[in-house]
């Protein structure tokens, strides 16, 4: 704990399994814009290259209709 300044408690974490994010979900700091993946009316977002993946494509349901404005 003396490498880090002030630090009162470590945690020490063991990771057993990553899985991407999807960007729809990640906030970028300071913008009032939300993210270019998040849906609109009038807008179709763009597909989130991790859908795209070996790992997932297999599982990932292709995108429905919806009508506009809903």
């Amino acid at each position: 704990m003396e490498r880090f300044a002030g630090a009162q408690l470590l945690v020490r974490v063991t990771v057993r399994a990553i899985f991407p994010n999807c960007p729809r979900y990640i906030v970028t700091p300071g913008s009032t814009e939300p993210s270019r993946y998040a849906p609109k009316p009038g807008y179709v977002p763009p597909e989130p290259a991790w859908k795209g993946f070996d790992d997932f494509k297999a599982y990932m349901h292709p995108r429905q209709k919806t009508p506009q404005g809903e």
